[in-house]
């Protein structure tokens, strides 16, 4: 083996032990990162909910529902809420959910940390009642909405809104927005 041969073997042997000594003994302590606390659902059990009606714009009454964390902790929330259709004597099938609106400003669904006490909102918005001289058949008139927040445990995520509204004047369908990062859903500039 020649001189250069050597230091070639040299400086292979001595790569190997820092490699191996990297692998199993670290030189340099690094700290341990912390994962961060998963981000738990927020449910019916810590939040409270608040309509707001809003009036009419453009044909459209328009409602904000506030969603206020009453927990302790941070809980998180992420899209849309469902929303179920009740009259006085059945579910109603016939109205439809639509996650567009023309009162409320696009807005893209994110998740949203929310910690104790804050609020975020969500709206829906729906043809406004005109005068009429017939009265709405009991198959048309919504008395109930069933409100479940995103991401939360089917077991814990219902609210109980009543409000009437005659679906079959309505068109039947019902537009609502994500839930927002604000007290009040952002309306569409005009």
């Amino acid at each position: 083996m020649t001189l250069s041969g050597r230091r070639l073997a040299r400086f292979g042997a001595v790569l190997m032990m820092v490699i191996v000594g990297l692998t199993w003994s670290p030189l340099v302590s690094s700290p341990v990162l912390a994962s961060p606390p998963a981000l738990q659902a927020c449910t019916a059990n810590n939040v409270k909910v608040t309509a707001q009606q809003l009036g009419e714009v453009r044909g459209q009454r328009l409602e904000a529902f506030k969603l206020k964390n009453t927990g302790l902790t941070e809980c998180g929330m992420y899209g849309y809420p469902d929303l179920t259709f009740f009259t006085a004597s059945r579910l109603d099938a016939r109205v439809k959910v639509v996650h567009r609106t023309s009162a409320y400003a696009s807005v893209t669904p994110k998740l949203l940390a929310i910690g104790s006490n804050d609020v975020v909102s969500f709206g829906l918005s729906y043809r406004g009642a005109t005068p009429t001289t017939v009265a709405p058949s009991k198959d048309c008139l919504v008395e109930s909405i069933l409100i479940q927040l995103p991401l939360a445990p089917i077991s814990s995520r219902d609210f109980a809104y009543h409000e009437s509204f005659n679906a079959c004047r309505a068109g039947n369908v019902v537009g609502v927005t994500p839930v927002e990062g604000r007290a009040l859903p952002q309306r569409r500039v005009t």
